[in-house]
């Protein structure tokens, strides 16, 4: 397994496709202390900034049994929901099939994308997940359905390790 941390990237994902593309080890993950273009679902904007875990996953289609990406990503939020749950005790529902819920807010959101081949064939799946461990000030237009774990650093690291003995 390959780790790859920067302090700031403009999207794990981003970055992410672009080593897969290239050839990259399944199993890689890419984490930042904070995204400055974080992105969910249908290219709406995911706020990103420190005392958060932005992390992408990249996965070879040849090792994964799930063929759709709705049940790829449906897996990732119930995996990334035990992940948290296992470390905070606190439990967690999945709202539609990408976003974690805690105390009817938005802690998490999870997003799937592929890479594929010149001929179209799809090789690699790249998991994004964004999580709000710690306590933020949301921008007004995210304030009343966003959330975070008030945690710590050391929740973070904790969550991390959950997140990669899960995944990995």
């Amino acid at each position: 397994m390959k780790i790859h941390i920067y302090d700031s990237l403009p999207s794990t994902n981003t970055l992410a496709k672009e080593i897969a593309a290239k050839g990259a080890e399944s199993g890689t993950v890419i984490v930042a202390k904070r995204q400055t273009a974080g992105r969910g679902r249908y290219g709406k904007s995911f706020y990103s900034p420190e005392g958060g875990i932005y992390m992408s996953i990249i996965l070879s289609t040849a090792e994964l049994k799930l063929t759709d990406i709705t049940d790829i990503t449906r897996l990732a939020g119930i995996k990334t929901a035990q992940a948290i749950e296992t470390v905070t005790g606190r439990k967690l529902t999945v709202k539609g099939i990408n976003d974690l819920m805690l105390d009817g807010r938005k802690i998490c959101g999870i997003l799937t994308e592929t890479v594929t081949s010149p001929d179209g064939k799809i090789d690699w799946v790249v998991i994004g997940i964004g999580i709000n461990v710690m306590r933020q000030d949301f921008p007004d237009d995210i304030k009343d359905i966003a959330g975070d774990l008030h945690g710590d650093e050391l929740l973070k690291a904790r969550i991390i390790q959950s997140l990669f003995n899960i995944f990995l």
